[in-house]
């Protein structure tokens, strides 16, 4: 399934802007360089790992660069540790663009990695099998998801909006607005050390190679529980 770019700036506001802790990708930078800014209210400091670069080739609808990833599976873009982007055991939405260049095991997004650290939660492919998110409570077992599918299938070379959402104790997984998943677990994500990485595991730079991500969002808030119309791009800041 393929989003349907629009290309209108959003009219309005975000209604949960207050809640926005993390906001990347959405502001457009200069063709060819790799200074990026978090647009939240954090202004989280971002860092280029690798060959993260903004590419002015054929960006969605909305935007004139988006962050791409050329170099292979050490390209991604880091935001170091913070109280504000521990999920604990709150309402959260992960959620943003992604286009994905190859089927295999591939990391969107994550904090906390799988294998050579404390594992926290992320966003990846997982071979053939889809688009899944997996998350734990005490940093080793994967208790609260593992491997829970935003969708059963995808397709390189297509711009998709992906979003997981925790409201109470109940857990959505989303693929261009359709819901894929949905679990019930009261337990609180990790609270561990590790950096967002966009682009591969925290640690493990092996698990990258995406095409490019489009933007990524986190929000201390659940801003969708059914099916949904992805937002247009860019994002509001206010």
């Amino acid at each position: 399934m393929t989003v349907a770019w629009i290309s209108a700036t959003p009219s309005g506001g975000d209604p949960f802007w207050s809640d926005v802790v993390l906001l990347a990708g959405n502001e457009s930078g200069t063709n060819g360089t790799s200074t990026f800014d978090d647009a939240s209210a954090n202004n989280h400091t971002l860092t280029a790992v690798g060959g993260a670069v903004w590419s002015n080739t054929s960006p969605p609808s909305g935007l004139t660069t988006w962050i791409h990833f050329p170099g292979g599976s050490d390209d991604g873009v880091s935001a170091a540790d913070h109280a504000t982007l521990r999920l604990g055991g709150g309402d959260f939405t992960i959620d943003g663009y992604v286009r994905l260049g190859n089927t295999g095991t591939r990391t969107i997004i994550s904090k906390g990695d799988d294998g050579s650290g404390a594992r926290e939660w992320w966003i990846q492919t997982v071979f053939s099998e889809g688009i899944k998110f997996t998350a734990s409570s005490d940093g080793t077992a994967l208790d609260i998801a593992n491997g829970k599918a935003l969708s059963a299938s995808f397709s390189t070379g297509v711009n998709y909006h992906f979003a997981v959402v925790r409201s109470g104790n109940t857990w959505y997984a989303f693929l261009d607005g359709v819901q894929g998943s949905t679990w019930s677990s009261s337990a609180s994500i990790f609270g561990g050390t590790s950096t967002v990485m966009l682009g591969h595991f925290s640690s493990l730079g092996a698990a990258g190679l995406i095409d490019s991500l489009i933007v990524a969002r986190i929000t201390k808030a659940a801003r969708w529980t059914s099916n949904f119309t992805p937002p247009p791009l860019p994002y509001p800041t206010s």
